[in-house]
Parts: C-alpha cells; sequence; structure tokens
C-alpha cells in the first residue's frame, strides 16, 4: 500500500502512534511538576528501571548504531574495537562517579564550582562551556538523524526536479572520470574533475527537505520535554531506550536471509562465511591491520585516561545520577545502562559487517549504509518501526541535554541575576531556556558540516580542560579556586583558544615552518585473497592496461588474483602533520596550508628541543595526550600544595556530604545531612587515609561487588569480539 515521502502508510502508521505515545508521557508527567527539584531533578524519586535506560538513553543517540556500520567501512574490525577496549578501560569510574555525584546534592554540576570554590564567575564560566557543548551534540544528533531519515526515503529518478537532474548528471560525471587514470584525462577533463570535487555533487534525494525535517523533530522535542521536565524526558528515554534495542536487532534476520543467498550458505553461521569470504582479510582483523599500525597499548591507556578526566565535566551525568531515590540506585543504573550500550556494541559491529558486505561494494559513501541497508531489507511497517527507533535514539540524548542546559542557565546565569523571585517564576524560566538548546542545536547543524566538525572538538577540549579540576574537587581537599583557574583557564588558552585563533591566521595555515609531516615506512601485508580483493586487482590490471597503451604504464603489469590465493598486499600509511590536527592540504590554487586546530602544544615542546620529526606517529599524538591530561592536574596540584586553601567551614559541610550516605525517602537523607552539618566529621573514620587531606573512602562489598561485575564485563565484550572476528572463517 502507497502513502507518501516514499513511504508506505503502514510505516507512516507506525511513526504516528510512537509520537503519540511519547507526547501522551510528556503530558502525564507535565502534571506532576509542582517546583524546580521536580523540574530539574524529577523529584529525585527514579528507580533502578528509569537510572538503568536513562543512561543508556544518554550514551546512545542516533548517530551511535548508524556510525558503527561507517566505521567499519572505514576502519575494519580493528578500529571499533581499540574504541570498545578504551572504553572498557574506563568502566570503573561508571561504578564510583554515581555515587560522588549522588552524595553531593547538588542540582547542577557548575553549583560545583559555586560552593566548593565560592566562585560564581567559575560557575558561570563552566555553564556558558557546557551550553556551547551540548548544542554541538546536539547538533550532531540532528545532522546523524537528518541524513539516515532522507537515506531510506529516496525520490525515484522519473520524479526529480529539473535541477536534481542536472545535479545527479553532474555526479554521473564525476564518478565516470575518477574511474580513469589520471593521466588518461585531457586538460579540460582534469579541470571538469577539480570543478566537479569541489561542488561534490549528490546522486541522492530524499522527499523530506533537510531543514524542515530538523524543524520539526525539533519542536517535537520541545513539546514535551519542556512541559513535563526530567521526568518526561526520563521515562520517554525508557520507551526509546526499548525501541533502540529493537534497532539494534530488528535487521539481523533480513540481512542472514540476504546474505545466506549471496554466499550460497544456510545456518546462523552461514552469513559469518559470506563475510568472511567477501571482504578483505585486514578488514576482519582486531590486531595488525595495517590502517591502524599507530595503535599502541599506551595510546589506548591515555585515550582511556582522557576518557575519564574528561568525563567529569559532562554536566548531564550529575542531573541523571542525581534524580536516583539514593545512591545504590544511581550506582547500578550507571553501569548497567553502560553495560548495555557496551554489548549493544557488539551487535551494531556484526549488523555493520552484514551490511557493509551486503552493500559495501555498491555504496560510497559510508554514512548512508545503514539507510540504503533499511530500505533494502525490511518491509513495509518495519521501516517506519527503524524511523521510529532512530528518531528515539535522537530524542533520548536531546530530551535530557535540553533540561541539563535549562538548569544550568537557570541556576547559574539567570538566578544570580534575577534574585529572590518565585518558585513558579523560576519554574516558568527554566521551561523558557530549555528551548536555547535546541535553537542553539538547529543553527549550529544548520551553519554547515565545515563547521560542525571544529565544534566537535571543541566540545571535547571543553570537557578535558574542566574535568580534572572537578575530578579534583571531589578527591582532594587542598584543590583551591586559584588552582581550577590556572588549570581550566591554561588549558583553555593553551589547547583551545590560541590553537583556534591560530587556525583562522592564514599566515599561520600557509607558515612552511609549520607544516611538519611525519611519513611512516610502508608496511607489506601477506592477505588471503577475498572477492573484494579480487575486483581492486581487476580494477588496477584495467587501469594498467590503458595506461600501457599510450605508453605511461608504470612496473609490470599487476598479476590477476584468484579467491584463496595469499598475496602480499603493500599500504603506504599516509603523511601525519605534526603540528596541525586536520594534516596538510591544498587550497584551490595548489598552496599548501595547515587545516584544523593548531597544536601548540607540539609546536612548543619542538622549540624546546624534542624533535617531533624523530617521532613515530603514536608517539606524537601520545606526547599530545600525556600534555593536555597532565598540565591540568600539575596547575591543581602546585596551587594546592602551595596556595591559599578554600574557607575551611564550606569545605567541611562539602566533604561531609560526600561521605554521608544518601539513601532512604527525601525526608530521612534531608535528616542524615541535617546531623551531618551539625557535626561534618562523624564519617571521617570511613576515609582510606582518616587525617589526610585525600577523600578516597575504604571500599566496601557494595565496591568490590561493581568492580567484579566490571572485570567480567571486560572479559565477556572482549573475548565476544574476537569471537565475532573468527566465526565463519
Amino acid at each position: 500500500m502507497n502513502g507518501f515521502f516514499g513511504l508506505a502508510l503502514l510505516d507512516l502508521i507506525v511513526i504516528g502512534l510512537y509520537f503519540g505515545v511519547v507526547l501522551y508521557i510528556g503530558f502525564r508527567a507535565m502534571k506532576k511538576v509542582k517546583g524546580q527539584e521536580d523540574f530539574f531533578l524529577g523529584g529525585r524519586s527514579f528507580g533502578k528501571f528509569l537510572q538503568t535506560f536513562s543512561m543508556f538513553g544518554q550514551a546512545t543517540s542516533a548517530e551511535t548504531a548508524v556510525g558503527m556500520s561507517s566505521t567499519v567501512a572505514q576502519k575494519g574490525l580493528a578500529g571499533v574495537f581499540f574504541n570498545v577496549l578504551s572504553g572498557l578501560l574506563t568502566l570503573p569510574f561508571s561504578w564510583f562517579i554515581p555515587l560522588w555525584f549522588r552524595r553531593s546534592r547538588l542540582t547542577t554540576l557548575a553549583d560545583l564550582f559555586a560552593e566548593r570554590f565560592e566562585s560564581r564567575r567559575l560557575a558561570t564560566l563552566f555553564s556558558v562551556a557546557q551550553i556551547a557543548m551540548f548544542m554541538t551534540v546536539g547538533a550532531m544528533g540532528l545532522q546523524a538523524m537528518s541524513k539516515t531519515i532522507m537515506a531510506v526515503t529516496p525520490k525515484p529518478q522519473e520524479v526529480l526536479s529539473v535541477e536534481e537532474r542536472v545535479e545527479y548528471g553532474e555526479a554521473m560525471q564525476l564518478k565516470e572520470l575518477e574511474v580513469k587514470p589520471l593521466d588518461l584525462l585531457s586538460e579540460e577533463e582534469r579541470n571538469q574533475l577539480t570543478e566537479l570535487r569541489r561542488t561534490s555533487p549528490r546522486t541522492h534525494f530524499s522527499y523530506f527537505n533537510k531543514t524542515l525535517l530538523i524543524l520539526v523533530m525539533s519542536a517535537f522535542v520541545i513539546l514535551y520535554a519542556a512541559g513535563g521536565g526530567l521526568e518526561a524526558a526520563v521515562r520517554t528515554d525508557a520507551v526509546q531506550s526499548l525501541f533502540i534495542i529493537i534497532l539494534t536487532i530488528m535487521m539481523f534476520p533480513f540481512a542472514m536471509i540476504q546474505l545466506n543467498k549471496m554466499g550460497g550458505t544456510s545456518g546462523l553461521v552461514g552469513p559469518f562465511e559470506t563475510v568472511h569470504n567477501t571482504l578483505p582479510t585486514s578488514m576482519l582483523e582486531l590486531f595488525g591491520s595495517p590502517h591502524l599500525a599507530g595503535f599502541t597499548w599506551y595510546y589506548i591507556v591515555l585515550l582511556s585516561l582522557i576518557g575519564v578526566a574528561g568525563g567529569f565535566a559532562f554536566a548531564n551525568n550529575l542531573v541523571v545520577f542525581a534524580a536516583a531515590k539514593d545512591e545504590a540506585t544511581a550506582r547500578v543504573g550507571a553501569l548497567y545502562g553502560i553495560l548495555l550500550k557496551r554489548f549493544s556494541t557488539m551487535f551494531w559491529v556484526m549488523l555493520a559487517l552484514f551490511i557493509l558486505t551486503l552493500y559495501g561494494a555498491e555504496i560510497k559513501d559510508p554514512d548512508l549504509l545503514w539507510g540504503v541497508a533499511s530500505k533494502e531489507l525490511l518491509p513495509a511497517g518495519f521501516l517506519g518501526l527503524m524511523l521510529a527507533c532512530l528518531i528515539a535514539a535522537l530524542m533520548s540524548t536531546t530530551d535530557t541535554h535540553m533540561i541539563v542546559v535549562s538548569g544550568l542557565i537557570t541556576n547559574n546565569i539567570y538566578k544570580p541575576l534575577a534574585k529572590n523571585r518565585s518558585e513558579k517564576h523560576y519554574l516558568n524560566a527554566g521551561r523558557l531556556f530549555g528551548v536555547v538548546h535546541i535553537l542553539g542545536a538547529i543553527a549550529v547543524v544548520l551553519m554547515g558540516s565545515s563547521n560542525l566538525f571544529e565544534m566537535i572538538v571543541l566540545m571535547l577540549m571543553i570537557n578535558l580542560t574542566a574535568g580534572p579540576s572537578i575530578m579534583m574537587a571531589f578527591l582532594w581537599r587542598r584543590t583551591n579556586t586559584s588552582g581550577v583557574w590556572a588549570s581550566m583557564g591554561g588549558s583553555l588558552l593553551l589547547i583551545l583558544f590560541i590553537p583556534m585563533f591560530m587556525s583562522w591566521s592564514p599566515a599561520m595555515r600557509e607558515n612552511q615552518a609549520l607544516h611538519l609531516e611525519i611519513v611512516p615506512p610502508p608496511v607489506v601485508q601477506t592477505s588471503t585473497a577475498r572477492e573484494w580483493d579480487v575486483k581492486a586487482q581487476e580494477r588496477q590490471i584495467e587501469k594498467w592496461k590503458a595506461l600501457n597503451e599510450v605508453g605511461k604504464a608504470m612496473g609490470e603489469r599487476p598479476a590477476a588474483l584468484a579467491v584463496g590465493e595469499r598475496f602480499e598486499q603493500p599500504f603506504a600509511p599516509p603523511a601525519k602533520a605534526v603540528f596541525w590536527q586536520k594534516g596538510i592540504k591544498l587550497n584551490d590554487d595548489g598552496k599548501a596550508y595547515g587545516d584544523g586546530f593548531f597544536r601548540l602544544e607540539l609546536y612548543l615542546l619542538h622549540k624546546l628541543g624534542l624533535d617531533m620529526s624523530r617521532q613515530s606517529i603514536p608517539a606524537i599524538e601520545s606526547i599530545s595526550m600525556v600534555f593536555k591530561l597532565v598540565f591540568p592536574f600539575a596547575a591543581l596540584l602546585l596551587f594546592g600544595w602551595f596556595g591559599r586553601p578554600n574557607n575551611e567551614a564550606v569545605l567541611d559541610q562539602f566533604y561531609g556530604r560526600l561521605l554521608t550516605p544518601a539513601e532512604g525517602t527525601r525526608e530521612q537523607d534531608a535528616h542524615e545531612v541535617d546531623l551531618t552539618i551539625a557535626n561534618p566529621k562523624r564519617f571521617d573514620d570511613r576515609k582510606l587515609w582518616p587525617n589526610s587531606n585525600w577523600y578516597i573512602r575504604k571500599w566496601d562489598w557494595q565496591d568490590w561487588k561493581g568492580i567484579v561485575i566490571v572485570a567480567v564485563a571486560f572479559i565477556v565484550i572482549g573475548g565476544l569480539m574476537m569471537i565475532l572476528a573468527n566465526l565463519g572463517r
């Protein structure tokens, strides 16, 4: 049965039902909101089920599952494995951070700077930085969601407009020119190739307008989240997380049937046999892939440590953990939500391999693989469910971020300016300020992808500059206000603001002295030829023949390959720019320029005598990470040891709360906090070193239970990845 926008009527009905359920949940939650704590923290009443799926929803978005197929297509299993490994190394902190955040009894993470460091200016600076970051995260989700929905709603050629047909023709012309050897192109064809690559014409056109699609989705999030606050966001997250799980497993049976047909195999292992018989061997290796020669054990450890340090700065984490009814609920929900994502990743990787085997040879843009597979594999009704799942994945992240931004603006920017207003006034202000996040995300995504990458880098750097200060605020009593200004302010200058300014300066970007590159040695890998290898070799032979006819062929004719034959595969890793984050590129005039953020820390170390030209690629990447990780901690320790400590009475109250269990009803917890206010040191015997300035608790059986769960998960997930890489060989 035909519907609209290239979708069957049944698909549209499924999507409509999903929207109706989510709006109903938001309307019900709106009736419960009586004050700011209800709106921003859901009344601190959520149980383990809601906490688990809230965390899972926060950890996944529209680009998470969809982007896995793109990552596997570009980097193979090894790229995914190292990302999973670095994530697994951070799991222990998923058991302890919720405890610290829940016991702090703060409303927003910016309140930490106002209470612990007695600095409204620091709270405002952190709030502004986080608001910018969450706008970027929202933009990323909107971009991924819109691109995938447009991929599954293609226009057939007969309904293309005149302008779209012209653009399609240009795309076909570009495809023809790129297939030919460059030496066989005329001067006119080379100019055409350059111009077409610059304009990048599309071959895929959708019934949906991208801008209108983004505006409609954003308006829908505002409708249910602005009214019902965090409770609406978290309860819809629970529904949407179930949709994400459905998204994870929905395409499996359809893809497996198609793979068995494609490879002439059968059963559950058959699809994996087809994958191994089709994809290049290098794409299915967890270790030793030539594309990831730069990954070392110390690189993975540093990447994990940066993830931990920066992870403390995500303001949404405090909101999610603070909304739990007690600390045990916060811890269980956080850990189980993250574990659910890690296990889901295994299924996303598996499905990515299936999709790549089926459609990777025809689809050149890896970002479109998921959408094309959905369109080709799923019957009517299921495709609508897939779209609902993608929308759910986006909104399960965006709605909570909207409430977080609302809380930051209301509590840490607006309240200091508009003091002593009524509870209703601040509640209405919070609902209004939540719209700022959505509008900002729309503005970022509509600026275009050329600016989005720089904003993503900005997001990561902001968290890395603030995370160490937050981490040390919980752990070390001598962490002081001047140390935070030096740590966060110095890091912002050295790894964000100055590099950003230099990346905008044409004189700096075109300065040849800053164009130092490292050229890694070529790698030769012995592999077993698969269908992709055979076809790739056939294309190389055809190119050699064409060049040989005009006397321009280099070397001997490439030898033909047969499936199953062992062959040597040379791989020349690309040159790596030392000082420019995105490398050295050529402009339209053929002039070289540095692209991306300028890595000031590497340049300073180079000038101080550490010759970067003699370093390997993993070495320079690790040196950069060590600087960014060590500098903020070093500043905190230096000023903490030699600087003036903060108010002792304020510190007593803050650390007294951190050692006071957050258990029981809200009334019981308030009573325990009152006892701590009267005697802030009543739980000091629970410190590992009672007479020190370090607030590290003695572990109890709950702490050890979480560590055991993390250890088992690490072994199981790592084992599953290895099984996945070898199943069907």
